[in-house]
């Protein structure tokens, strides 16, 4: 049975962020998020996979059509999902679906979607004319849907950097994909990270990077990091530790910190290159180059318009939201950034696994 992520607190397993931080802060216990360690903990860091990275993105793809009945793909045209469909595409892998996410309340994102996304999944059906495209219109219905007056209590919860948005992966498979457990979906999840700590090279995993992707699911896939075929995420971590080596003559933790772990930096371009995601189809576009995401929290003000709007239509998951914030900012203000949920929680990492020993370049040498 392949494991999922999960939060350690004390003795207590969960899978829900806001029940993790809670009995942080009221047991106040050793903790850290435990992303597929059980498979992790069996292979071997310090050896970077022979395979090329072509062969083992093959297998991967083969690997995910031989389990499942039927395979979808969340698809958003950005580097990490438009270089899997090209994967899938490229070695005559068929998908069965493409599921777009429609974010009419948002206008920058959704003239991306009409502009951008709709057509090169179109471009893709052409290609492969069984391919359905089904479309998540992320509207009032749906809002109210997800935010109920129990929603931190649901399965799989997250605070999804703070924002009143219900992007929340997941929870879109099981209740607007209603996937069924021979129905995997995949997302494009997630580029590897690297840290530096006493002159060592380490990869770690950070709950923020995946908190849209979270999920107690086994159909749900992280197509770069799902512990079934673990060769994807060592051999792309590697990738980019030679970029780094072969390019840089003085690394520090801070540089790594914006180089892997910042997608608004000047690096964004050269990460996704050096960890295989291949050359930007339009660099011009911020779907392409990073702009488009999130600001890391809930007050960007792509997400500002939409609670703008839920607030002059009276909308009741808004007061949901709310209610559920606030009481987040009096119970317990320390899991946050800067004390405010809005902001979103505080990181948490999981288990480090050793690369290599880092030897700096001597500035004579250099």
């Amino acid at each position: 049975m392949i494991s999922t992520p999960y939060y350690r607190v004390g003795n207590i397993q969960v899978d829900n962020q806001y029940k993790a931080w809670r009995e942080i802060v009221t047991s106040r216990q050793a903790f850290r998020f435990v992303c597929y360690e059980q498979e992790y903990d069996q292979i071997d860091w310090t050896q970077e996979p022979t395979e090329s990275w072509n062969e083992i993105l093959r297998n991967k793809c083969d690997l995910l059509r031989q389990r499942y009945r039927r395979l979808s793909l969340f698809y958003s045209a950005g580097r990490d999902s438009d270089h899997i469909l090209q994967c899938f595409d490229r070695f005559g892998i068929p998908l069965d679906q493409l599921i777009l996410i429609e974010t009419p309340l948002q206008p920058s994102k959704y003239f991306e979607f009409e502009h951008y996304i709709v057509p090169r999944a179109k471009l893709y059906q052409q290609h492969w004319p069984q391919c359905k495209i089904k479309i998540i219109k992320l509207d009032k219905d749906l809002f109210e849907r997800y935010y109920r007056d129990n929603w931190l209590e649901s399965s799989g919860m997250t605070f999804t950097i703070g924002c009143f948005n219900p992007a929340q992966f997941s929870w879109l498979t099981e209740h607007a994909v209603r996937a069924e457990p021979n129905h995997g979906v995949i997302v494009g999840s997630e580029k590897p990270r690297i840290v530096l700590e006493d002159d060592k090279f380490y990869s770690v995993i950070l709950d923020k990077s995946v908190e849209f992707f979270l999920s107690s699911l086994t159909n749900f896939e992280l197509f770069y990091y799902s512990p079934d075929y673990p060769k994807v995420h060592v051999k792309q971590t590697w990738m980019v530790l030679r970029h780094l080596e072969q390019h840089y003559n003085q690394l520090t933790a801070e540089f790594l910190q914006d180089f892997c772990g910042n997608p608004f930096s000047d690096y964004y371009d050269e990460f996704c290159q050096s960890c295989g995601r291949g050359i930007a189809w339009n660099l011009n576009l911020d779907l392409q180059n990073g702009k488009n995401k999130y600001q890391g929290n809930g007050l960007d003000p792509k997400l500002v318009i939409t609670t703008d709007y839920a607030n002059a239509h009276n909308w009741q998951s808004l007061h949901h939201y709310q209610q559920a914030f606030d009481f987040l900012a009096q119970s317990m203000p320390q899991a946050f950034q800067q004390s405010n949920p809005r902001l979103g929680t505080k990181g948490i990492w999981g288990k480090k696994y050793f690369l290599k020993e880092y030897k700096p370049v001597s500035v004579d040498k250099i």
